[in-house]
């Protein structure tokens, strides 16, 4: 792990984790970022503006709040849901799976083995530590205390290629020692790497950035953590760069060509 990121200023000092992911030579590579904010009206607000600044003039292809969902209570803990989640949770960026094994705690939801929507805030609606991130909203997707979340974006969604994903965790890693692994493959070859192995405050926000070195359109996403902790995610965006308009591509062709003719002319 390293050091990174300028464009995260809201960040949690010492506190901005990245790692790269490289597959096969024909594959895409991944830089993955995660970075931690105080878990609290403020880090929510400098996390959605660093978030701003990774879209930046990128295209958003697709997002999800998890607001089209019916989310359970604060009360809908350790029994029978008023509002079973199924299994896998089909969103506008893809689907949503839990990983084995489950290890029921105290924020557990029956069925055990499903992620679970929830439906709380910051503060006193707040549920174990996670919390809903999208401004006017409640819901988040809760990992139910299971062993992690798998993310698909199969190729022929409607949402098309792209080469950026960001997405805010919460609560995450709180009981310690927990590793947080995330695993690709899909158009980026198969490949893992930790990206927090720690022992945050409790609702302590993440903010996770993925950039790939092309674009891609198939991908699977592993967000894996030992067994005994759980995790919300929320507000995810998937993206890509704004393409060179036609006229633009003529000119570089143009001052290619004129280029060339100069050497010619040299020689």
């Amino acid at each position: 792990m390293k050091s990174a990121s300028n464009y995260l200023p809201g960040a949690l000092a010492g506190a901005v984790l990245s790692l790269a992911l490289t597959g096969a030579a024909s594959a895409a590579s991944v830089n993955v970022t995660l970075t931690q904010y105080s878990g609290n009206a403020a880090g929510i607000a400098a996390a959605k503006a660093d978030q701003a600044i990774f879209l930046g003039s990128n295209v958003l292809k697709a997002s999800e709040g998890f607001e089209g969902f019916t989310g359970s209570p604060k009360a809908d803990s350790g029994g029978a849901a008023s509002h079973a989640t199924t299994n896998p949770v089909v969103t506008g960026v893809g689907t949503f799976r839990s990983l084995a094994p489950n290890a029921c705690g105290a924020s557990c939801i029956t069925p055990s083995e499903h992620l679970q929507v929830r439906a709380g805030n910051t503060g006193s609606t707040a549920i174990h530590g996670r919390y809903n991130t999208t401004a006017g909203g409640m819901n988040y997707l809760d990992s139910n205390d299971n062993s992690g979340m798998e993310w698909e974006i199969p190729a022929g969604t409607g949402i098309g290629s792209f080469n950026r994903i960001s997405f805010l965790l919460t609560d995450l890693d709180d009981v310690g020692p927990v590793t947080f692994n995330i695993t690709t493959r899909g158009d980026v070859s198969s490949a893992t790497g930790t990206i927090l192995n720690s022992k945050p405050a409790n609702g302590t926000l993440s903010l996770v950035t993925m950039i790939f070195d092309q674009s891609v359109s198939d991908l699977y996403v592993g967000l894996n953590i030992d067994h005994g902790d759980g995790f919300g995610i929320d507000d995810v965006q998937v993206s890509a760069a704004v393409p060179l308009p036609a006229a633009g591509l003529l000119l570089i062709g143009g001052l290619a060509g004129l280029g060339a003719m100069k050497r010619r002319r040299k020689s």
